[in-house]
């Protein structure tokens, strides 16, 4: 492990604090983003919507770059790295955004939230990431909430839209590590901008098979959903630059929540019993490795850190 990831590494450094943080707004972000994705996906192609993302998500990328004067910085020595992350990228949106569309708001979060478990994963093998024995059982807790989530049959297959929130969370896995390995060599907004770019062309690409012509609402939406989208990727693209990626996995629970209150207040979406059951169990499997290794110790050390401040 380099000298940067090491100190990265480190839970309490203030790199992987800031990393933290930043997942943790574009984990917010994001659950708007499908909430919106929920309303228009019955009406309009997931090509259109993607096309729609991309687009208007280049907006926020390219006011970066240009306020920062780096058009020059988009170059890189590196375009299969790239080409790599935007195909881990496209993918996970395709996956995602139809999966939202077919299932309530909160299950399909989860599923493609699942993301963190297969990060885990990847991140030991991918990214040499050390990954604690309890990370290990928080691992095997979420697969286990994510089967409880799913409830394969496997004599008559798995429901479609489970089956696409699966594979949108592998590829949006992938895609994550992908970012965590080309932040020491390629710049955020190069990330951000060649993945946008590949988005726009692989959706226009898919407006060939039908197209609808928004509303003036619906074209707000749609508008909004890029806007979010490009915020969101800025935000997740900095938190990986900063902070290692199996310590970033398990906030991207954070939009769960989210997802089941506006999925709730809007469509009036509950999940099963079982469901709930599989999100409670995917949920604490990512707050497990958040929980403090020696309780006692960190209290002791506050209060000897409050006492200092008296006596000062």
């Amino acid at each position: 492990m380099s000298g940067r990831a090491g100190i990265n590494a480190r839970r309490g450094s203030p790199s992987a604090l800031k990393g933290i943080a930043y997942r943790l707004a574009s984990s917010l972000v994001l659950a708007g983003m499908f909430a919106l994705v929920k309303a228009l996906g019955s009406r309009y192609p997931i090509g259109e919507i993607v096309f729609a993302r991309n687009l208007f998500a280049l907006v926020p990328i390219t006011w970066l770059v240009h306020s920062q004067g780096k058009w020059a910085e988009l170059k890189t020595k590196h375009p299969l790295l790239h080409m790599r992350r935007a195909i881990a990228g496209t993918l996970a949106l395709f996956f995602s955004f139809s999966a939202v569309t077919m299932l309530p708001l909160s299950t399909a979060v989860a599923l493609t939230y699942a993301a963190p478990l297969f990060i885990t994963v990847m991140s030991t093998t991918l990214l040499q990431e050390q990954v604690s024995p309890r990370r290990w059982i928080a691992v095997g807790l979420g697969f286990f909430g994510v089967l409880t989530v799913v409830r394969p049959d496997f004599s008559a297959g798995l429901p479609l839209g489970k089956l696409l929130g699966v594979l949108g969370a592998i590829a949006s896995a992938a895609s994550l590590i992908y970012i965590r390995q080309m932040s020491t060599t390629e710049p955020d907004f190069a990330i951000a901008f060649h993945y946008t770019v590949f988005g726009i062309v692989v959706g226009a690409m898919s407006l060939t098979y039908g197209v609808v012509i928004p509303n003036v609402v619906d074209a707000a939406k749609l508008v909004a959903i890029g806007l979010l989208g490009g915020i969101a990727q800025m935000l997740v693209t900095r938190a990986y630059r900063l902070a290692p990626a199996s310590l970033l996995a398990p906030v991207e629970y954070a939009t769960l929540l989210s997802s089941l209150l506006i999925g709730y207040l809007a469509w009036g979406d509950t999940p099963a019993m079982m469901e709930w059951i599989g999100i409670a169990i995917i949920v604490g499997a990512g707050l497990l490795p958040l929980l403090p290794s020696n309780p006692r110790a960190i209290a002791r050390s506050a209060i000897r850190m409050a006492s200092k401040r008296r006596v000062r």
